[in-house]
């Protein structure tokens, strides 16, 4: 067989290992997903042990998320410029011990410092992982291929909630960074034995030019903005000189993020985009939506545990609800933004979501033994109707998204909505938790996140946090703009 016969049924077949760099790559998907479900589950047992506050714990998820929103889009140009099996190899390695080493971790400062870490490798991982598996791959069946992903994405987050949840209630919290071990030993060793970039087409490496300035000012008015939120509602800043410098710093610091990414065609983010109108609505609706969904994943394990005092098994199983809901109509809800129309599904899953918000605003911020069950009821299904809103607002405005620009410019929409996706989760989370800190902080200065979460709750924070959101979300579903969430895919094709 010549070398030109061999190329080709190594097109039509695949390479050879196709199956275990498969292998390889789900586990990565899978570590990475379970991570992040489980963490949040986590928070509350972490917060009691290390003895600190609700506004401070959250940075155990905030560094992560917002260090993902930076590192996404930086992965990718990582991988063109150095190799990109030379680079996900490298995110392995950093996830792995980044993972297992806050299951070490003894003191929190040091836990923020190695999730830091740990979310760099998952960013670098979740970034290639499609390009080494369509590389592997033959195109009949990229497909498949891209099944397999997405299921392992929907199952590592349903796994991390469950399974998560009996490693917490059984060996403590460091467990659920500890369990990554066996997983990363056996992803690092697949992935030295399989991942051959000459076999895969991808020892090919450019001379890039990337947008380090960009990136730097993004990461100021991300940090800048969290930052501020955690001033402006914490109960020890310093004096109002130190709110209005902090204001004027983030300001100034968005400001000139946005003139650089307006201003420069090859920017970080390339906002450029964003003067399509119906990608400036899109991405809002985006963002808001985050940052909503944000602040109630972040605060709801902490009602289920302290105010319910359910075990963090059984706060898991409550919390998979959405998941499964996700799970299940997940692969539906492309065909439906196809049938029904991107605007009307987005509307519709904005709507629901808006729903299960105003459920959730009822919870009572105490429960006997005869009202548990039913508050219980309560929460499963508003999480079920939240994820089934959530996966169809998704899938309707990633394609809104997509079918508003000409194809080469699809990985730029892809990379923006990650960001958006991370940064606005990083935002919830810090709103939630400086919210609640603040609220409870005005009877008598809680100190533990417990305290915080039962001072706060009653009478009004549950009503305010929730209901506010599903005001807003209500507000997104009703306005006008959400008419031009879709572009005609003839001026699509022609932009």
């Amino acid at each position: 067989m010549s070398p030109d016969d061999a190329r080709t049924v190594e097109r039509d077949q695949g390479v050879p290992g196709k199956w275990l760099i498969l292998l390889m790559a789900q586990i990565g998907v899978f570590m990475c997903t379970f991570d992040s479900g489980v963490v949040n589950l986590a928070l509350p047992v972490i917060s009691e042990q290390f003895g600190t506050s609700l506004a401070t714990i959250k940075w155990v998820a905030v560094i992560y998320t917002g260090t993902a929103a930076l590192a996404l889009p930086t992965a990718a140009y990582l991988g063109r410029r150095f190799g990109v099996c030379r680079v996900y190899m490298i995110g392995q390695v950093l996830f792995t011990v980044g993972s297992v080493s806050c299951g070490l971790a003894q003191d929190l400062d040091v836990l923020v410092a190695l999730r830091f870490v740990a979310a760099l490798g998952a960013s670098i991982i979740l970034a290639l992982n499609q390009v080494i598996m369509l590389s592997a791959f033959p195109k009949h069946q990229h497909g498949r291929a891209l099944g397999f992903s997405g299921t392992t994405f929907a199952l590592g987050i349903l796994v991390g909630l469950a399974a998560g949840g009996i490693l917490i209630h059984l060996w403590g919290w460091r467990s659920i960074f500890l369990i990554n071990l066996p997983f990363g030993i056996v992803m690092i060793g697949l992935g030295l034995r399989v991942l051959k970039a000459q076999e895969l087409g991808l020892d090919k490496t450019e001379s890039l030019d990337f947008d380090w300035k960009g990136m730097a000012l993004a990461g100021a008015a991300l940090g800048s903005l969290v930052l501020l939120v955690s001033q402006l509602l914490g109960h020890g800043h310093a004096s109002p000189w130190v709110d209005a410098g902090m204001v004027g710093f983030s300001a100034l610091a968005l400001y000139a993020w946005l003139k650089h990414e307006l201003r420069d065609s090859e920017s970080f983010l390339n906002l450029q985009l964003l003067k399509t109108s119906p990608l400036a609505f899109n991405f809002t609706n985006a963002f808001t939506v985050r940052v909503i969904m944000g602040s109630v994943t972040f605060i709801i394990p902490f009602y289920l545990q302290y105010t319910l005092d359910l075990t963090p098994f059984h706060a898991g199983l409550t919390l998979s609800a959405g998941a499964v809901a996700m799970g299940i109509f997940g692969p539906f809800a492309g065909a439906w933004a196809d049938r029904y129309g991107m605007q009307h599904l987005a509307r519709i899953g904005v709507t629901t979501m808006a729903v299960a918000l105003c459920a959730l605003a009822f919870l009572p911020p105490s429960v006997t033994t005869s009202t548990l069950v039913p508050v219980l009821a309560l929460v499963i299904v508003a999480q079920f109707i939240n994820g089934t809103g959530s996966v169809s607002f998704s899938a309707a405005n990633t394609s809104a998204c997509l079918h508003s620009v000409i194809p080469r410019y699809w990985g730029a929409i892809s990379s923006l909505q990650s960001v958006t996706l991370m940064a606005g989760t990083a935002l919830g989370s810090t709103i939630a938790a400086d919210l609640v800190s603040f609220w409870g902080a005005q009877d008598q200065g809680a100190v533990r996140a417990a305290d915080a979460v039962g001072k706060a709750f009653p009478p009004n924070a549950l009503a305010l946090l929730f209901g506010g959101g599903a005001l807003a979300l209500a507000v997104l579903a009703t306005a006008g703009w959400m008419r031009k969430t879709t572009a005609p895919r003839a001026e699509a094709e022609t932009t």
